[in-house]
Parts: structure tokens; sequence; C-alpha cells
């Protein structure tokens, strides 16, 4: 599994391939306006695993490995199932339920068309 480390002003992936350590880097910064540490520690983390999937695959195709370490994996199937709206009494009893700090973050998802809170919290 890829990791991360810090590399000058940017986060760097380091790996493993075929017992030989690889850094690549991510192109993500390590302190950029408008995002927290810890989203940028995890937008590092996801380009790690995908530059490491990358190599790994790469390695296959020029006889490196024998065969992908992916091989046999199943990717979890999309839930395509259809989700109804809150009712007027259902988003009532939710902002009555939460607490006041919650609210209006709540309220803006609804009135955003359904925007995640994750989101909503980038929006800054």
């Amino acid at each position: 599994m890829a990791g991360i480390i810090k590399r000058g002003k940017t986060w760097a992936a380091i790996f493993y391939l075929n017992g030989k350590r690889t850094v690549r880097s991510t192109g993500v910064k390590i302190e950029q306006h408008g995002y927290t540490k810890h989203q940028l520690k995890t937008m590092a983390q996801q380009q790690a695993e995908r530059l490491e999937a990358l190599a790994k695959g790469d390695a296959v195709r020029e006889g490196l490995l024998t065969r992908s370490p992916w091989t046999g994996v199943k990717l979890p199937k999309n839930d395509t199932a259809h989700h109804e709206p809150f009712t007027r009494e259902e988003v009532r009893k939710l902002l009555t339920d939460l607490p006041s700090i919650w609210q209006d973050m709540v309220k803006l998802c609804i009135y955003t068309g359904g925007q995640r809170i994750g989101d909503v919290d980038l929006l800054r």
C-alpha cells in the first residue's frame, strides 16, 4: 500500500515495486489556502494510491511483474437505487432535532439541491 512523505512543499507518494522503494510526486501541496491539512493529506494519500496502481500496471506491461497485484480484486457495484427527496415534515423534524450549530449547514445543503456537507464545507 502506498504511503505519503513530505518532500519540499508537497506530498510525495512512496511505495515498493519489486522490492525497490519508489518515490513520486503527488502534486498536492502541504499547505494550500481553502483546504485543511487533513483534507490535503487525504487528497495526497488518494493520489499516492493512484500512482502506485498505475506504476504496477506499467510494470506488468513492461514485464517487471508477472501479473497485476489487482487480479481477482472485485470492485463494489455502483448503488443505482433511486432516493426520494425529504418531505417538508422530514426536513422540519431533521432541523429541530439537530444542534443549532448544524442547522444552517444542513439548510444550505438542502437549498443547493442536495449537496453533501463535505462539499458545502469546501465552498469557503
